[in-house]
């Protein structure tokens, strides 16, 4: 899934050099292992997918989604159905 929207992103003119994406573990708090790795890696946007068998799934529908938007202060964030 990751390497689809990377792909998508790049057809779409941003440049492959500026991407980086990282998949959070199952286990633990998924938002705050989003928000880390946006620091670690200096990001200013974070592009975040759904898919109803996902974990993201599971976060994002409802007060995930929210807890990430509330949580990532000074990020864009995009939430890609």
């Amino acid at each position: 899934m990751l390497a689809q929207i990377k792909d998508r992103m790049v057809r779409a003119g941003v440049n492959p050099e500026a991407l980086t994406t990282e998949a959070a573990d199952e286990e633990g708090d998924v938002v705050e292992q989003i928000i880390q790795a946006a620091s670690k890696q200096t990001c200013d946007t974070i592009v975040a997918g759904r898919h109803e068998q996902s974990i993201f799934g599971r976060v994002l529908s409802g007060s995930g989604g929210e807890h990430l938007l509330r949580k990532a202060v000074g990020y864009a964030i995009w939430l890609i159905e």
